[in-house]
C-alpha cells in the first residue's frame, strides 16, 4: 500500500512535468522492463532500446497517466504493446519482402528487374548502415531465416 501511495505521488508529479519524478520512476522500473524485454529478444541492446522507448512514451503521455491506476501495470502495458508492435512490424516487413521477391524475381520484364534491383540496392544500403552487431543479427534472422534462439 505504501508503494501505491509513493507511485501515486510520483504520477501526480510526473503529470505536471516534474523531471525528478520521472527519474525516480525510471530508476524504479527500468530494470524490471529490461528483464521483461530481454525474454523476448535475448539481446541486451534490443532490450535497452525497448526500455528507452517505453520511458519516452511514458514521458510523452505523462499528462494522461491516471493517478488511481497502477503505475507498474501502466508501464508494463506500454512495454507489452511496444513489443507486440515490433513483432507485428517484423512480420509485415518479412511478408512484404517475400511478396516483392516472389513477384519481381519471377517476372522477366526488364522494368520489374530494374525496380527490383533498385529496391534491393536501397535495402542493402540501409542494412549496411546498421551497427555491425545489429546488421549481423538482421541478416541471420531475415535473410538466412534463423530463429532468435539460433541467432
Amino acid at each position: 500500500m505504501l508503494e501505491d501511495n509513493d507511485d501515486r505521488q510520483l504520477v501526480s508529479r510526473l503529470r505536471v512535468g516534474d523531471k525528478k519524478a520521472f527519474e525516480e520512476i525510471f530508476r524504479k522500473y527500468r530494470e524490471k522492463i529490461y528483464y521483461f524485454a530481454i525474454r523476448y529478444y535475448n539481446s541486451a541492446e534490443d532490450a535497452e532500446n525497448v526500455v528507452q522507448d517505453v520511458f519516452i512514451k511514458l514521458w510523452d503521455e505523462r499528462e494522461g497517466v491516471r493517478e488511481e491506476l497502477s503505475l507498474n501495470n501502466y508501464i508494463y502495458t506500454i512495454a507489452k504493446n511496444h513489443l507486440f508492435n515490433i513483432q507485428r512490424k517484423k512480420i509485415n516487413e518479412k511478408a512484404y519482402r517475400s511478396y516483392i521477391v516472389d513477384h519481381l524475381v519471377q517476372s522477366s520484364n526488364l522494368e520489374n528487374e530494374l525496380i527490383y534491383a533498385d529496391l534491393k540496392s536501397g535495402v542493402d544500403k540501409i542494412i549496411d548502415e546498421l551497427p555491425a552487431q545489429r546488421k549481423k543479427v538482421f541478416i541471420m534472422g531475415n535473410m538466412e531465416g534463423m530463429s532468435n534462439k539460433e541467432i
